[in-house]
């Protein structure tokens, strides 16, 4: 299953309604429900109730999950350009874990002499995009990220007068096969069209079996 199945989905679903979606349309409501449903999954960003501990993360995350080394100077270090969010920071040569803690937190251990970060228990403060790490000696992490992920849209092109998927300049969203039911919903509730889990089944199953005949 590709983008082209959610679009002609999305097209059979919206055809029996009387309504007709352009590519640039569907495009535009595609990326779209790609975040909503991310928002969905994952609950918002920066909500301690979601997915702050790695024991959190499940099975839809791992397409956007991502890992890299980061190389602080002086404490200070760039997140990666496709960062989203947090999961674990680790020093590198130890394995030590370092726990994300608020600008507020920081800066009360560290005017502390008794709660003073250390190699030992280390701590770490996101501020814009950057990680800051204390103690800043620290000069290698290994960090465990959720990645920003594709913004799905799917292109067509003319071959032998007829107009037909183009696989090379389309983009597939990251998520699993399994939620592209989820994607079709979203996209046609934003034409006021709302559809069960199994209602998008049973038109997928129709357009297989044309497709099959």
């Amino acid at each position: 299953m590709t983008g082209k199945d959610i679009l002609r989905t999305v097209q059979h679903i919206l055809r029996d309604k009387g309504i007709d979606i352009s590519i640039e349309q569907f495009n535009r409501y595609y990326a779209l429900a790609n975040e909503e449903l991310k928002r969905t999954v994952y609950g918002l960003v920066g909500d301690p109730s979601g997915f702050e501990t790695e024991g959190q993360i499940k099975d839809e995350l791992h397409p956007f999950i991502s890992s890299t080394s980061l190389y602080p100077t002086a404490g200070l270090v760039n997140l990666p350009v496709d960062y989203w969010h947090k999961i674990t920071a680790t020093v590198a040569d130890s394995g030590v874990e370092i726990k994300f803690v608020t600008s507020e937190e920081a800066l009360r251990k560290n005017n502390n002499s008794i709660t003073a970060p250390s190699l030992k228990y280390p701590i770490a403060e996101l501020t814009a995009s950057k990680l800051k790490v204390y103690p800043t000696s620290i000069d290698e992490i290994d960090f465990v990220y959720l990645k920003i992920g594709n913004k799905p849209s799917v292109s067509t092109k003319l071959e032998n007068g007829i107009m037909v998927y183009d696989t090379v300049n389309s983009t597939e969203p990251n998520f699993n096969k399994d939620k592209f039911i989820d994607l079709i919903r979203i996209i046609v509730s934003y034409l006021s069209v709302p559809i069960s889990p199994e209602q998008v089944l049973s038109y997928m199953e129709q357009k297989n079996e044309r497709v099959s005949k």
